[in-house]
């Protein structure tokens, strides 16, 4: 009888007498009480992300539809909203660019290798003191690209390495005086 969302992951009423039915996938469809569809297919709920979409719950909105959270690694936590007769919408709890991040995170510097411009990106989840040195292969500072208090967020940092020499450097973000972490670039001329 229920047809077109494959493994029935969900199930639940939509408080106006019918059923909606759901899978890990993010198909939904929603069914009248004698168990016809009332969407013409089985909407696919957004994914940014698809192959890394993971689903939360699922809920009935009062009013036949239904609203699902779930979380993309990429992007962050979303909600969607399809309606009664299956127009979906969405809105994203948090843009992933404005996304707090869980602790503090040092990214790879990109391009690598570059010559001579490098971008590095570090996340804060709160207010720190925070300090990104460049170090050359025999462990001399040779640059201070950070050196103050940051609020939390997602922040970047640009190099210009003109006039260094090709080579292996090292990066260091040192937060509130004690937690480091450090990672490797080249410069390719």
């Amino acid at each position: 009888m229920f047809e077109g969302i494959g493994d029935i992951g969900y199930a639940f009423a939509d408080n106006v007498g019918g059923l909606v039915l759901a899978n890990e996938s993010g198909e939904a469809q929603r069914y009248d009480s004698l168990g016809n569809p009332l969407w013409g297919s089985a909407p696919i709920i957004y994914q940014i992300d698809p192959d890394n979409s993971y689903f939360e719950n699922f809920w009935g909105d009062n009013n036949g539809g239904i609203i699902a959270t779930f979380w993309t690694t990429s992007h962050g936590l979303s909600v969607q909203h399809t309606g009664r007769y299956g127009q979906p919408g969405i809105v994203p709890v948090t843009e992933p660019e404005k996304a707090l991040p869980l602790g503090f995170e040092l990214g790879q510097n990109y391009p690598n290798p570059f010559n001579p411009l490098t971008h590095i990106e570090f996340g804060l989840s709160h207010r720190s003191d925070v300090r990104l040195k460049l170090y050359n292969i025999l462990g001399r500072e040779i640059a201070t690209l950070v050196d103050q208090i940051v609020a939390p967020g997602r922040w970047s940092a640009e190099w210009d390495a003109t006039g260094f020499p090709s080579g292996v450097y090292f990066y260091r973000l040192q937060l509130d005086g004690d937690r480091v972490q450090t990672k490797k670039m080249m410069i390719l001329r």
